[in-house]
C-alpha cells in the first residue's frame, strides 16, 4: 500500500509542473469525487483546471474537443479509455489515473493504477484522499467515502461498519440518481456542487434542489418496483437476471441498489434494440472479470470487462439466450 500511494504521489507531483490541466472523468461517483480531489490538488497549487466528463460510446466526442482544446496536459481519472481514445490520448502529454485491472493497451500512456500492486481493492477517491494529506487542502474525506460507498470497497477502508450499505444507502442514494438519469449531465454538474462544497450535507442539499434531481428521483421509485419483480432465479448457483426497462441513461443505480441489498451474483441487461447492455455483480469468492474475457474470446459480438466483483459489457447482433447458456456454463466452473 504504501509504494502505491509513493508512486501516486510521485505522478501528482510530475501533473503539478504543468500551468494547465484538463481533467477528464467518468460519469460515476467515484470518478467525480477522484475529479473534484484532484481539482482541488491542483486549485492549492495555483494551477488552471478544466473539466471534461465522458462515458462509454461517447468517445469520439472527447476526441474532437481534445483537438478543439490542444490541452497543455491531460489527466483521465478512474476510466479506461478504447484503444482508439488511448491512441488520440497519447497525442498529448496525459496520465492515468485508476484503480482497475491493468489494461495493456494503454501502456503507450503514463499509466499508473494501484491494480497494478498488491492493495486491496478501493476506489480510486479513497487512494487520492489519502495522498491529499500531503497537500493541505482541507477534509475532504466525505467524497472518498461517497466513492468507496458506491463502489462497494467500503470493507477495505477505515470507513467500514457493520451493516454500512444498508445503513447508509437512502443516504447515499440521491447521488447515484442525479449521475444515472442523465449521465454525463448530471456528472458535469456533480463535479461542480462538489467543486463548491465543503461538506456532505453541504453537497446533499445541492443535489436534492437541483430540476435535474427532482425529476429523476419521481422516475427512479416508479422503475425500481419493475426492475426488482422481473428477477428471475437460479437458486442452486446464486444468480439472479434483472431485465431492466428504464429512461435512464444508466441503469447503475438499479443495479447498485439491488446488490446491495441482495447476496449471490446478478446480470442486469437492458436491451436497447441494436444491442444488449450489462452489468454483472457478484459477493460470491469468484473473478467475473476472468468470466467475462473467457466469453469475450468465445463470442465474436460480446466484450466486457472492470473488477472482479463488477463488470460491464456489450453484446451486439447476438442470441441472449444462448448468451445467458454460455455465462452459465463459464461461471459454474468457478462458483464455490
Amino acid at each position: 500500500m504504501q509504494k502505491a500511494l509513493e508512486k501516486l504521489k510521485e505522478k501528482i507531483d510530475e501533473i503539478l509542473k504543468f500551468n494547465e490541466v484538463l481533467i477528464i472523468n467518468d460519469y460515476d461517483i467515484d470518478s467525480c469525487a477522484s475529479a473534484s480531489i484532484l481539482w482541488r490538488i491542483l486549485k492549492v497549487n495555483g494551477i488552471k483546471v478544466e473539466h471534461l466528463t465522458l462515458s462509454k460510446g461517447v468517445e469520439d466526442k472527447i476526441i474532437q474537443e481534445l483537438k478543439d482544446k490542444n490541452p497543455e496536459k491531460v489527466v483521465v481519472v478512474d476510466y479506461v479509455p478504447t484503444e482508439e481514445l488511448a491512441k488520440e490520448l497519447s497525442n498529448f502529454s496525459t496520465t492515468i489515473l485508476d484503480h482497475h485491472t491493468h489494461e495493456k493497451h494503454l501502456e503507450i500512456l503514463d499509466y499508473y493504477t494501484t491494480g497494478s500492486f498488491d492493495v486491496k481493492y478501493a476506489a480510486l477517491s479513497y487512494w487520492l484522499y489519502l495522498v491529499s494529506k500531503e497537500y493541505e487542502i482541507g477534509d475532504i474525506e466525505w467524497l472518498a467515502e461517497l466513492g468507496c460507498f458506491w463502489d462497494k470497497c467500503m470493507e477495505n477502508t477505515e470507513f467500514y461498519e457493520e451493516d454500512v450499505y444498508s445503513k447508509k444507502m437512502n443516504e447515499m442514494l440521491p447521488f447515484n440518481i442525479f449521475v444515472s438519469y442523465t449521465q454525463i449531465e448530471g456528472a458535469k454538474k456533480m463535479v461542480e456542487i462538489f467543486n463548491n462544497s465543503s461538506d456532505f450535507n453541504q453537497a446533499l442539499e445541492n443535489i436534492k434542489m437541483d430540476n435535474l434531481y427532482i425529476v429523476a428521483e419521481k422516475k427512479f421509485g416508479e422503475e425500481f418496483e419493475k426492475i426488482s419483480n422481473s428477477k428471475k432465479e437460479y437458486p442452486e448457483i446464486y444468480l439472479n437476471i434483472f431485465d431492466v426497462k428504464t429512461e435512464f441513461k444508466h441503469m447503475r443505480v438499479f443495479v447498485d441498489c439491488i446488490t446491495y441489498q441482495n447476496s449471490g451474483t446478478h446480470i442486469f441487461i437492458l436491451n436497447e434494440v441494436t444491442r444488449y447492455k450489462f452489468s454483472f455483480r457478484t459477493s460470491l469468492d469468484i473473478n467475473l472479470v476472468k468470466i467475462i474475457r473467457n466469453l469475450s474470446e468465445k463470442i465474436p459480438d460480446f466484450n466486457g470487462g472492470g473488477h472482479p466483483k463488477a463488470c460491464g459489457a456489450m453484446l451486439s447482433n447476438g442470441n441472449i439466450e444462448k448468451f445467458i447458456e454460455s455465462f452459465i456454463e463459464e461461471y459454474k466452473k468457478v462458483i464455490p
